[in-house]
C-alpha cells in the first residue's frame, strides 16, 4: 500500500484487467425501475442495427437483380430496350 511518506519515484502503475466502457441506456428513479430520469437519445438497439443492415442488403440485392434483368434484355435483343439511342445512329 502506498502512503504519503513513501517515495513517489517508487510508485508503479499496474493494469489489473481489461478496459471497458459502459454505454448507459436509461437511468431510473428506483434501483430496479420507476420513472425514467434520463435516456440516451443516441442509443440504437442491436436489433435495429441488424434490421438496418439487412434492409440495406435487400436493397442492394434488388438493385442487382434489376440490373441483371435489364442486361439480359439488352444482350438478348442486341439493342437498347428503352430506345433512347435509336436515333443516334441514323
Amino acid at each position: 500500500m502506498f502512503t504519503s511518506e513513501d517515495d513517489i519515484e517508487k510508485l508503479l502503475m499496474v493494469e489489473i484487467g481489461p478496459r471497458f466502457c459502459l454505454l448507459p441506456i436509461k437511468a431510473f428513479e428506483g434501483s430496479m425501475g420507476g420513472d425514467a430520469l434520463w435516456q440516451n437519445a443516441d442509443y440504437i438497439s442491436p436489433s435495429k442495427q441488424r434490421s438496418k443492415k439487412y434492409d440495406a442488403f435487400v436493397k442492394r440485392r434488388v438493385a442487382k437483380e434489376k440490373r441483371k434483368v435489364y442486361n439480359e434484355k439488352v444482350h438478348k435483343k442486341g439493342q437498347d430496350p428503352d430506345g433512347y439511342l435509336n436515333d443516334a445512329f441514323e
